[in-house]
């Protein structure tokens, strides 16, 4: 008997051919995260993963529905169960276990909130929480980001089988129901087009959310209604077989020109119904590929690997990313054809030993299949449970940030620098500048250097010049503001913190192009920016002066890895940047800004506090430094990496200032 015939009785009646583009489209998914970035479009292929979930599902309650007059909920809910919870549970504790074995604190700390939002099947609203980024992949990217998807899935099958009992009942028309359906899923797209993609906040919504993502589901369980049988158990007539073809050519090729032309977070899916209109094409391209006869199409897509792709859909999900931040970790250097084949072989592995030897027995009989009675069954799922939650715990029972630099495990910056000798009489330190040092701020032992105190006055967005920022042409930064009145009342803040010194941490904004009040474009290669950089500090220091602020001391901006793909796109123009490659290179070396802010320095008798040669940038980009890794994202530096930066950058403030004394 053959794997799609075997499980049949546990997934409805299986097509093929349907199986082929699944696999197709995870086999893509694969490749653009195993390093093929020509592949920028494949999260595209997560609708068709949504649409055909929609259709499945609410296709086989339909069927119940058609043949028993009734839907067993229960039984709906144990179906999943065991279809969904089996390759879950393994998944969380083999990254459990690895993280409790060989992970750092840093990989650790996030952990435990991650595996209980996993189990709770709410990951999606942690990430919208915590405003990720989907394709930034900075730092620490949790182990678990990738199970959104699922959670989104598991919110939506709660109401399912309630919503289809309902539309079946009361609604007699199949056109109505269906009417019904979509008109849902457009207030799903006009909802996701509020949303927008101004913000980290507002694109981490329209990525991950549930209320934006249903129209894709809706989509595949409105098909369901179309073609699916009524209360009666009547069928629509079958489409022909050369309609069923064109429309699966159709959305196959559309897709499949979407894996390459469509950018991350493109306003046209989010922001102008794209998303929409896709998963309606997906979803009549999965009734036609239901219905496709004889032909180039069914030949293709029911070749045998591709079908076992697609059966394997799930696990093949689960694992690749686990195994991709492995990758990363271990064989960073790897090629990206070596990293492709070997994240491939490892993935379809390990996916296929849990399919065959956990996933089907389960499907087919529960637990009790895997342990030979109902009751050993009974016991196994109440252990994983425990297990589970234990381990996620376990995990979680890390220090924070703080304690692991109060403990000395946080380590040096530099090797070279000296014990820190509190001073005498405190020490009240301002620091003045954008969203980096706002950040780096917050990082502050304060119990480690008893005599500084800290006041941060730096306001995120904000840059050193009252221009506006021109990162690209749809993404231009007016002066806020809040970055006015944050210099206007430099002096009045100054004098309520009673500063004895300005720190500036200014200027990361120097590495682009700036637009000017007429329209024009002045940029770093300008001679004119190296005199509106002086104007800018000498307000500053006056400012400094006039509140009694004894000394100011300017920091030169650190290199950072800045490359067009790693940029989130919006709100950055891809396409623009790769023509002015002049924006990211400046950005991760400022040499150029930092020059500005040196001959500023030397030319005013302000003191230097050289964070670019404290992070051996000399030397090039180092990712991490002491085991730490530097930069949570483009720009600014990670929760472990602020504790350590002070243990250089504290004793560097106090001696410039006993320097002054």
């Amino acid at each position: 008997m053959r794997l799609e015939e075997q499980l049949a009785p546990t997934q409805g009646s299986r097509s093929s051919a349907l199986d082929g583009a699944r696999g197709y489209a995870v086999l893509v998914l694969l490749a653009y995260h195993f390093g093929v970035e020509a592949l920028q479009g494949a999260w595209v292929g997560l609708n068709l993963f949504f649409v055909f979930s929609g259709y499945v599902i609410v296709m086989i309650l339909l069927k119940e529905h058609a043949r028993f007059g009734r839907v067993s909920v229960l039984d709906f809910y144990r179906r999943r169960a065991r279809r969904l919870l089996p390759a879950l549970t393994l998944l969380i504790l083999a990254v459990g276990t690895w993280a409790v074995v060989a992970a750092d604190h840093a990989t650790r700390r996030p952990m435990k909130d991650d595996i209980l939002a996993t189990v709770g099947f709410v990951m999606n609203w942690r990430l919208v929480s915590q405003a990720d980024q989907y394709f930034a992949e900075f730092g620490n990217p949790s182990f678990f980001r990738h199970v959104w998807t699922l959670s989104v899935e598991e919110q939506f099958y709660i109401v399912a089988p309630i919503a289809a009992v309902l539309l079946v009942r009361m609604v007699g028309s199949r056109a109505l129901r269906v009417g019904i359906i979509l008109a849902v899923a457009v207030a799903s797209a006009v909802w996701t087009a509020q949303i927008g993609l101004a913000t980290a906040e507002a694109q981490a919504h329209a990525y991950y959310g549930t209320d934006t993502r249903i129209q894709a589901l809706l989509a595949g369980m409105a098909m369901a209604f179309a073609v699916g049988p009524d209360r009666e158990g009547r069928r629509p007539r079958q489409m022909s077989p050369r309609t069923a073809g064109l429309l699966a050519w159709t959305a196959t090729l559309v897709t499949t020109a979407g894996f390459f032309l469509v950018p991350p977070m493109a306003p046209l899916m989010f922001e102008r119904g794209g998303m929409l209109a896709l998963s309606l094409l997906t979803a009549l391209g999965i009734a036609g590929i239901v219905q496709v006869g004889p032909g180039p199409y069914r030949r293709i897509f029911t070749w045998g690997p591709l079908v076992y792709l697609g059966i394997l859909t799930y696990g093949l999900y689960l694992w690749h990313w686990p195994v991709k931040l492995w990758l990363d970790r271990y064989a960073a250097d790897l090629p990206v054809v070596a990293e492709l084949l070997v994240g491939s072989v490892v993935t379809l592995a390990v996916a296929a030993l849990s399919f065959h030897l956990v996933e089907v027995p389960v499907m087919r009989g529960g637990l009790g299949r895997l342990t030979g009675s109902l009751r050993k069954g009974r016991v196994l799922a109440v252990a994983a449970t425990a297990v589970v939650l234990v381990l996620a715990f376990r995990v979680g029972a890390v220090p924070t940030v703080q304690e692991d630099l109060a403990a000395g495990r946080i380590p040096e910056l530099t090797p070279e620098t000296a014990p820190y000798e509190p001073g005498s009489a405190p020490l009240r330190v301002a620091i003045y500048g954008d969203s980096v040092p706002y950040y780096l701020s917050d990082g502050f032992p304060a119990d480690r250097y008893p005599d500084l105190e800290l006041t941060n006055l730096a306001v995120e967005g904000c840059g050193l010049l009252p221009l506006t920022t021109y990162w690209s042409p749809g993404y231009r930064e007016p002066v806020k503001p809040e970055c006015r009145a944050s210099r206007e009342e430099m002096t009045e803040r100054l004098r309520d913190a009673r500063a004895d010194v300005l720190v500036l941490m200014v200027g990361t904004d120097l590495g682009t192009l700036h637009e000017r009040d007429d329209g024009t474009l002045i940029g770093p290669d300008d001679p004119e920016l190296g005199s509106l950089v002086d104007e800018q500090l000498d307000d500053l220091r006056a400012a400094a002066e006039a509140a009694g602020v004894r000394q100011v001391q300017v920091a030169t901006l650190p290199c950072r890895e800045v490359s067009v793909e790693r940029l989130p796109s919006p709100p950055f123009d891809r396409d623009w940047m790769r023509e002015h490659t002049e924006v990211t290179r400046n950005l991760a070396e400022p040499d150029r800004a930092n020059r500005w802010l040196t001959e500023w320095a030397k030319g005013t008798d302000t003191p230097v506090l050289d964070l670019n040669g404290a992070l051996g940038c000399d030397d090039g980009f180092r990712r991490q430094i002491n085991g730490i890794t530097l930069f949570r994202d483009a720009l600014h530096f990670s929760d472990e990496a602020a504790p350590m930066l002070w243990t250089w950058l504290a004793p560097a403030v106090r001696d410039a200032w006993d320097e002054l004394a």
